[in-house]
C-alpha cells in the first residue's frame, strides 16, 4: 500500500466518523433515570397497586394501564413492575420494624433490656458427668452400630501395616 492509499483510508475514516456523529445527534440521548421508572412508580403508587392486586388485577393489566396513561414507558415489562413492587413492600416492612424498635426504646417497654448489675458474682452449678446419663438402651444401640461398622469394614494390607476401611468412608490404622 502506498502513501496515497493510507490517505484514502484516513479520509474515509474521517468522513465515516463525521457521518456517525451526525447520526447520533438525530437520536435522543439515553435517559439513565428511565431504568428507575418501575421503582419510582412502585413507590409512588404502592397503595393503588396493592388495591388493584387485592381486586384481582394482574401485573400485566396494571402495567398496561400505567403505560397507556404515560406513567411507564412504552413496551414496559410487567415482571419489572412486579419486582419493583415486591422490593418496595420489603422496604416498607423493614421501615416498620425499625420504627417499632425505636418506639420500644423510647417508651422503655423493651423486654430485652440490659440486666440489672449487682455486686454479687454468678455461682457455678455442680458439673454432672455425661456418662451418668447413658442408659442401657443407648449403650446397646451404640454397641450394635459399632458391631455392624466392624462387619462392613475391609482390612487392607499396605507396605507400612494394615488399614481398616469402613463403609462410611472412615479408616483406622
Amino acid at each position: 500500500m502506498n502513501a496515497s492509499g493510507v490517505d484514502d483510508v484516513q479520509g474515509n475514516f474521517e468522513a465515516t466518523l463525521e457521518q456517525a456523529e451526525a447520526d447520533i445527534h438525530k437520536e435522543a440521548p439515553r435517559n439513565a433515570k428511565g431504568g428507575y421508572a418501575y421503582a419510582e412508580i412502585a413507590k409512588a403508587a404502592f397503595a393503588k397497586i396493592t388495591l388493584f392486586r387485592s381486586k384481582g388485577f394482574s401485573y400485566v393489566q396494571i402495567c398496561r394501564v400505567f403505560e397507556k396513561n404515560g406513567l411507564l414507558p412504552k413496551k414496559s415489562n410487567p415482571y419489572s413492575l412486579r419486582a419493583a413492587f415486591h422490593r418496595e413492600r420489603r422496604r416498607l416492612a423493614r421501615e416498620e420494624e425499625i420504627d417499632e424498635l425505636f418506639n420500644q426504646d423510647e417508651t422503655g417497654t423493651d423486654s430485652n433490656s440490659a440486666p440489672i448489675k449487682t455486686g454479687k458474682t454468678a455461682q457455678a452449678s455442680k458439673v454432672v458427668s455425661v456418662d451418668g446419663h447413658w442408659d442401657q438402651k443407648t449403650r446397646s444401640e451404640a454397641a450394635k452400630r459399632e458391631r455392624i461398622r466392624g462387619m462392613a469394614s475391609l482390612k487392607v494390607d499396605t507396605g507400612n501395616g494394615q488399614i481398616t476401611k469402613f463403609s462410611d468412608g472412615n479408616f483406622e490404622y
